[in-house]
């Protein structure tokens, strides 16, 4: 293949940005073991020894790819940790979870396909990611359905993502909102989630005010249920979320890789 001589100059993070942007439009079309770092550099106009300058090889790109996406799951299990309630908790995951699908289309082929391809110690780390963010979504569906065993929730929740997922894997003809709204139904029916879930969580939620101001009406308003569902709040440790980061930057350091990047969609 013919070296491409860079036609200007971009700033750092810039650069880094478009290998990316490359990097995601070319394993998308050919896979990961079909693209070189040189088809790379070729895509992004920079010569094959510059690209070197932002990623030591094509390990650190497709690292950095599924580390971007992430990010955006620490920040949803972060988000959802602060929602209240556990039908609270699993609608900001199904929102988050619809909108990282809707953003980021080409990637989450790639993201299922390409797992085997990551060095060992990566794919533990990006694995035990993945499972700690299903495991927020198991937890929380046992919370509103407590008779559920754990494999059947586990399961459920495993089936609830690929639902969302399958937008993107195939061809989705809605767009917006419009995808948002039946992606969020379909998630929600996959959970068991219905009207009657929404309408007694909001019943919960008003008594739960309501006996801020006066404990004693506490018991008067809010049914056993809904309390126990209280008691049973999932609970999300900021702690998980910094092992995970930490052993991020751990194998960042020893395998060269650049300091992160803003997301790109």
């Amino acid at each position: 293949m013919t070296e491409v001589a860079p036609q200007r100059r971009l700033p750092r993070k810039k650069r880094q940005e478009s290998i990316l942007a490359a990097a995601v439009t070319l394993f998308g079309e050919r896979s990961f073991e079909g693209v070189g770092m040189r088809d790379l550099a070729a895509a992004c106009e920079v010569s094959a020894t510059a690209i070197y300058r932002h990623f030591p090889n094509k390990d650190a790109v497709l690292i950095e790819l599924y580390d971007m996406i992430g990010d955006q799951i620490v920040r949803a299990m972060r988000s959802a940790s602060r929602a209240g309630s556990p039908p609270e908790v699993l609608a900001s995951l199904i929102h988050s979870h619809v909108k990282l699908v809707l953003e980021n289309p080409r990637w989450i082929p790639i993201y299922q396909r390409e797992m085997s391809s990551l060095p060992p110690a990566e794919l533990e780390r990006i694995t035990a990611a993945q499972q700690a963010y299903i495991n927020v979504w198991t937890e929380s569906l046992l919370a509103i359905q407590p008779k559920l065993s754990r494999d059947v929730a586990h399961t459920t929740a495993v089936a609830a993502l690929a639902a969302i997922n399958s937008a993107a894997l195939g061809q989705c003809r809605l767009k917006g909102r419009a995808a948002e709204k039946v992606l969020t139904q379909i998630a929600e029916r996959c959970l068991g989630l219905g009207a009657e879930a929404h309408r007694d969580d909001s019943a919960r939620t008003r008594a739960r005010r309501v006996s801020s101001h006066n404990v004693s009406l506490k018991s008067s308003v809010a049914s056993p249920t809904a309390a126990a569902r209280t008691k049973a709040k999932p609970v999300v440790l900021a702690g998980d979320w910094s092992d995970l980061l930490a052993r991020r930057r751990i194998a960042h350091r020893h395998m060269g890789i650049p300091p992160r990047v803003p997301r790109f969609t």
